[in-house]
Parts: structure tokens; C-alpha cells; sequence
């Protein structure tokens, strides 16, 4: 009986050890394993009502697009814009309307997104286009800084005259666009 004893003990002994060693193990495998992990999010959401016409060819920031964010480093930065919209193409248009929205990190654009329409002959009427657009794009891994993001939109056709626009958040609808960054921890 003593023999049975003790080896109950030791089982029981060896059993609490490697209990509190595998307990601690997967606390520290679940705890300290950070891949994944969303570090931080800045997020806008904006109301105003932002209008592009055909003759701005040139790049320009749409109205409170901008988001600048601390790294940590080790990280990787997820980035999507969303809006809806309106595109207008005015009786007299003939040809395309086309527009170009960009992601920009730290000035440069790392991706693209257009808007357009086309037609082969010209319009006796007015006519407008209601849905959504969204850019998303996720970084390689980044080192520790500050990255400003940007949104900025040009038209990439100039018409004779102001023949067609775009129209993020327009006032007769209520809708918002957004720009969220999320950074990740690898």
C-alpha cells in the first residue's frame, strides 16, 4: 500500500507540474503572440459635399482626406477608402467622362480607382449615376514613423465646357465617405 502511495503522489506531483508548465505554456502562446493584432485605428468621416469637374485635370486632395498615423514598427498598414457618389454627365456630352481617385502614402499613390462613363454619340439628356467606390490596399511591412495617407481625385478627360462632374456626399443625400487606416501587428 505504501508503494501505491507514493506513486499516486508522484503521478499526482508529476501531473500538477506538467499542468502548470502546460498552463503557462499556451497562457504565454495566447497572451505574448501578437500576430495579427490590430495595434491602432484612425478612422474620418466626412459629410461635406466635395464636386470634381471635367476641365480639373489636375490632382488634387479631396476635401478632408487626410489621415497621418504613428507606427510602431513591425507592422503593416491596411487602408480603404469608401463613398458614395454621384457622376452627372450634362445634355451636349459626347465621349467619355472619365475620373481617377488615388491612395497616396506619403505623397506617392500606391493604388487606383476610376469612375467613368462612355458614349459614342451626344447626349439630348441629362443623366446621372448613383453607387459606391472603394479603394483598399494593404501595405508590406513598415518600419516605425509617421505615414500620412491621402485621397485625391483629378479628371482624367477635360470636356469643352463643364459637361460632366463628380459628386461625393452630395447635399440632397445623406451619406458619408470615409477613410480608415488600421495598423497591423505581424
Amino acid at each position: 500500500m505504501k508503494g501505491l502511495s507514493k506513486g499516486l503522489a508522484a503521478g499526482i506531483l508529476i501531473a500538477i507540474v506538467f499542468g502548470g508548465l502546460l498552463g503557462f505554456g499556451l497562457t504565454y502562446f495566447f497572451l505574448m503572440n501578437n500576430s495579427g493584432k490590430i495595434l491602432q485605428t484612425e478612422q474620418l468621416e466626412v459629410r461635406t459635399q466635395a464636386i470634381l469637374v471635367d476641365s480639373d485635370t489636375t490632382p488634387q486632395m479631396i476635401p478632408d482626406m487626410t489621415i497621418s498615423i504613428n507606427t510602431s514598427g513591425s507592422s503593416y498598414l491596411i487602408l480603404r477608402f469608401t463613398t458614395m457618389y454621384i457622376h452627372t454627365i450634362y445634355s451636349g456630352h459626347d465621349g467619355a467622362s472619365i475620373y481617377n481617385i488615388n491612395l497616396t502614402l506619403n505623397g506617392e499613390t500606391i493604388i487606383k480607382g476610376y469612375i467613368g462613363y462612355n458614349t459614342s454619340s451626344i447626349l439630348s439628356n441629362t443623366i446621372e449615376f448613383f453607387s459606391s467606390f472603394t479603394l483598399e490596399y494593404t501595405t508590406d511591412v513598415l518600419p516605425a514613423g509617421t505615414y500620412t495617407i491621402t485621397v485625391t481625385w483629378e479628371s482624367l478627360i477635360s470636356g469643352k465646357y463643364t459637361d460632366s462632374q463628380l459628386i461625393f456626399c452630395s447635399s440632397f443625400f445623406n451619406y458619408s465617405r470615409y477613410l480608415i487606416v488600421q495598423e497591423i501587428h505581424i
